[in-house]
């Protein structure tokens, strides 16, 4: 190797040269010599801990692998003959930085992070992995790029809580064009773009539907350009107080009013915020809300956020659950519970701020049917194993996951958290968590709701699942954050019936289109699906057109299913079922969302689990039913 590069350097050397040619190969030699000799007292930074070595390496485009090769340089020594055959030089700050990478500031890291993501792929955006191209390699490798940028933002940016402007004004990024700007676009490509001479801050037209009355923007101590260009850092200095959020359709106004309803008899006095994407409400859906409005105790505010988003990103990206993240992420709340239009309270919401997983993680999920019927596909767990950090992230910024593919799980499993990955990453079950009621500190759990929203926005892995739902937690535990699932399964409330009453031992069902969901003390909280007992529309005509031998044998007419689809929820008891004895039965009634739960009251000499039944007590099932017809009243009726 040596002698070849010589007679390289030979062979470049002119005729009138030769004096010279021979003292560069003495030097050569020397310089060959000397950091040879050096190469063995150089620094190692190979002592990883044995669980590195079980995660996967970096891909050759990861801005890891790129800093991890440059670092391997300047500790090998940076000897003429690796810098004849590399075209990278070092700067004495950047080779000071690399060679202590352990004990360097952390602003000198993450310079050389950003630089990094640049010197891989100067054309690189996160939108690229939007677009399913049908080819696992290139899919898979922008999924692990998205993943590895979000938490070196993180790292640097949100945790950390660096200035965006400290790490642009560096050596690194002045000669290459690098701005804060551009970086956070790229990163965030939902985000509208912003010009060096922006005077606009990205901020929503909050709007008090009841008065009419817009917010002024608040006034902030930087720069609309400084303000922009670290967006999340001032979004969540600017966030503040506790509130319901919610996101709906124009068709999903009915169920809204009743919900409001409720939250009147449930004597609420926490702020909505109904956020949208854009200017997708007409003016005669507006009228029509602020005047129902003015029958409510309820303080209700429309939050458009597009002042904050690119317009184009949205008419192609944000259609159905995914304005759910727009939701979460812009409202102007710290902490907040995100709820559906169909969900129903039977407690105030407040008091799911005082819920212990809530207190203890900032984020508090319910449990979904246990359907261990339904899958995922096998695909989207070897997609999403790029989702876990390489040897090279968990070495350079520490990256640590609550639960990854490398942590030997106990069985049975310690924690609701560890049971749901269980079952989602190696049984591959499809539902785990019900999105319908979210509680979340926004601006504790930041990165994890970026990192849900930017996983749902993935051409490949959306398709892993059904709608947001599982996002939830996806997106915290691969930005490396912990969140809590509730520890009871989800159930159904409604009439209690009997299988055949002259069984022994006694079985009981409860069939119904909503999900329930009680806390350790067998206390209804919420259901989703409203309190009818099909909340589907139109669903009794479009029943009986595809089924109507099925509905005709059952109802007779068309008319007198649609009178018991719009009928009230009546409330005598829960049932939560063991689905490993008893699986949950799916109906045809409702457009297929009928589900019925059965427990097995006295189980002794049966082969069925019990599960777990409840008969609610007389002043529990009258404020219940109460519920329920303030939810099935005339909108037009004050309270």
């Amino acid at each position: 190797m040596v002698l070849s590069l010589i007679f390289k350097v030979r062979r470049s050397v002119g005729k009138k040269a030769k004096f010279a040619g021979s003292v560069a190969l003495l030097l050569l030699l020397y310089l060959i010599y000397a950091t040879s000799a050096n190469i063995s007292k150089a620094p190692s930074h190979t002592n990883k801990k044995e669980t590195n070595m079980l995660y996967r390496m970096a891909n050759s485009v990861s801005p890891f692998a790129f800093l991890d090769g440059n670092r391997e340089t300047v500790l090998g020594g940076e000897t003429l003959m690796k810098s004849l055959l590399s075209n990278r030089k070092f700067t004495n700050k950047e080779r000071e930085t690399l060679k202590d990478w352990p004990n360097a500031k952390k602003l000198d890291q993450c310079r050389y992070l950003v630089y990094s993501i640049y010197q891989q792929d100067a054309n690189w955006s996160n939108e690229g992995m939007c677009t399913y191209h049908s080819n696992d390699e290139l899919d898979d490798s922008l999924l692990a790029l998205m993943g590895e940028r979000l938490r070196i933002y993180d790292y640097c940016f949100i945790t950390g809580k660096l200035n965006v402007k400290d790490v642009f004004n560096d050596y690194l990024t002045e000669n290459n064009s690098i701005t804060a700007s551009d970086f956070q676009k790229r990163m965030f490509p939902f985000l509208r773009s912003d010009s060096e001479e922006s005077n606009e801050l990205f901020w929503p037209i909050v709007t008090n539907l009841k008065t009419g009355e817009v917010q002024p923007r608040p006034k902030v101590s930087v720069s609309p350009k400084e303000f922009n260009s670290q967006f999340w850092k001032y979004w969540k200095q600017s966030s503040h107080g506790k509130g319901i959020v919610l996101t709906m359709g124009e068709r999903d106004v009915d169920m809204f009013k009743k919900q409001l309803r409720v939250l009147d008899h449930l004597g609420n006095k926490l702020p909505i915020q109904l956020v949208t994407a854009g200017s997708e409400y007409s003016p005669e859906f507006l009228k029509d809300l602020t005047d129902f409005l003015k029958t409510t105790n309820q303080e209700v505010y429309l939050v458009e956020a597009s002042p904050i988003l690119d317009p184009e990103f949205v008419s192609k990206y944000i259609v159905f659950f995914f304005h759910k993240w727009i939701a979460i992420l812009l409202n102007t709340f710290e902490e907040l519970v995100l709820i559906d239009a169909d969900v129903v309270p039977f407690v105030p919401l407040k008091s799911f701020f005082k819920s212990e997983g809530y207190k203890t993680t900032g984020l508090l999920l319910f449990k979904d049917r246990n359907m261990k019927g339904e899958h995922t596909f096998t695909y989207c767990m070897e997609s999403l194993k790029y989702m876990e950090p390489s040897r090279q992230e968990t070495e350079y910024i520490q990256t640590n996951l609550l639960i990854d593919s490398t942590k030997e799980l106990p069985s049975p499993t310690s924690s609701e958290e560890a049971a749901v990955y269980n079952h989602f990453f190696k049984d591959l079950r499809l539902h785990h968590v019900d999105s319908g009621l979210v509680t979340v500190n926004k601006n504790e759990k930041m990165n994890g709701l970026l990192m849900s929203f930017m996983l749902h926005l993935n051409g490949k892995i959306q398709r892993c699942v059904y709608g947001d739902k599982e996002f939830f937690w996806l997106g915290q535990l691969f930005a490396g954050q912990d969140y809590s699932i509730h520890p009871m399964d989800a159930g159904v409330a409604g009439g209690i019936d009997r299988s055949n009453p002259n069984s022994s031992p006694k079985e009981y069902f409860i069939c119904s289109a909503q999900i329930s969901h009680i806390d350790e003390n067998q206390k209804l909280l919420w259901q989703n699906g409203g309190s009818n007992f099909c909340e589907v529309s139109n669903s009794a005509t479009s029943d009986f057109e595809k089924d109507p031998s099925y509905f005709r044998g059952r109802y007779q007419s068309m008319e007198s299913l649609k009178t018991l689809y719009d009928s009230p929820v009546k409330f005598d008891g829960v049932i939560i079922p063991d689905a490993s004895a008893n699986p949950w039965l799916q109906l045809k009634e409702c457009s297929n969302y009928m589900y019925c739960a059965f427990n097995v009251e006295d189980h002794q000499n049966s082969k069925l689990d019990s599960g777990f039944m409840k008969r609610f007590d007389k002043g529990t099932m009258d404020e219940l039913n109460k519920i329920s017809e303030i939810w099935n009243q005339g909108l037009t009726a004050k309270i």
